[in-house]
């Protein structure tokens, strides 16, 4: 059970992990209807969450014919907490299905989310540009104030080589939290994607290092799920090749993105090992990426 007023008319509630810091749950009604309601925590998240709701709606239509994006059916406020319903996508997640999918089922999974990267790159935002070190540093100080702590000296690594990342990008749409788990599979092998967040800035590059958030960093791997090395970094390697075909700039920018998703998860991290892990992967990626910027 959830205690919180958006929950309060659902009497079938079972609580879905996450780590945005909203309160997720797979509700069923009297009527035998299941649906996912999403709720901002504190009155504080409702705004963050109100754009989620809305990039979801721009993504269902835009990702049309390439991927599926749950309908959200309606919304409200309670206690002054945002909420949104939205249609239940039945499957199993990314690394679940990567398990004991064939050969031939891998290969058709990774071309799928590769087409979902190429629609997201070709969705260009008007005219619009983003600042990717001013992006960087916004979020890198969003991180330190919400830590809360007095030491940030890896951040403050990460923020320093970020100075030196392209002044602009084109924007383009992402869906902001492009992870295996947040990938569902369906019996038909259709694809449904799931639990779209803000990005640090608005370009396809943010969906790419989340996916190497998991083919890389193996982030599902300390959530207890399993998947062969081997695999995850075969896939990793077929979705690389094909992320420097569409832009030879990301090869460079890799491993200091991967360490940003990385930065991202710590002020969410629910226990001591959830934080020692991103910390050690954050700190991995940053030694890898100075090391390709030495080479």
């Amino acid at each position: 059970m959830i205690d919180h007023p958006a929950f309060a008319d659902c009497r079938s509630i079972l609580p879905l992990s996450g780590f945005s810091g909203a309160l997720i749950a797979l509700i069923r009604d009297d009527a035998g209807r299941q649906f996912v309601r999403k709720v901002a925590e504190q009155p504080g998240n409702s705004e963050r969450l109100r754009r989620q709701a809305t990039r979801q709606g721009d993504l269902e239509r835009w990702l049309d014919g390439v991927a599926r994006v749950p309908a959200i059916d309606r919304d409200g406020v309670a206690d002054d907490c945002y909420w949104f319903d939205m249609s239940f996508a039945p499957g199993r997640d990314g690394v679940t299905f990567l398990f004991d999918a064939s050969r031939a089922q891998q290969r058709a999974f990774i071309t799928k989310v590769h087409g979902v990267v190429e629609r997201l790159a070709s969705l260009g935002v008007s005219d619009a540009t983003v600042d990717v070190a001013a992006a960087a540093k916004h979020k890198i100080d969003e991180i330190k104030t919400r830590l809360g702590t007095a030491d940030h000296a890896t951040l403050d690594r990460l923020e320093l080589h970020f100075r030196s990342a392209p002044t602009a990008l084109p924007a383009t749409v992402a869906h902001g939290d492009l992870t295996l788990e947040n990938i569902i599979v369906a019996g038909d092998g259709s694809i449904t994607l799931i639990d779209t967040i803000d990005s640090p800035f608005d370009h396809y590059w943010n969906d790419l290092a989340k996916l190497f958030q998991d083919l890389e960093g193996r982030w599902f791997q300390h959530r207890g799920k399993r998947l062969p090395i081997a695999l995850s970094w075969d896939l990793r390697q077929q979705l690389f090749a094909a992320a420097r075909a569409m832009d030879p700039g990301y090869a460079s920018h890799h491993y200091l993105m991967l360490a940003l998703v990385f930065a991202r998860i710590l002020p969410y991290a629910k226990s001591a090992a959830d934080t020692a892990f991103v910390e050690h992967r954050l700190a991995t990626f940053l030694d890898q990426h100075e090391r390709s910027v030495e080479r």
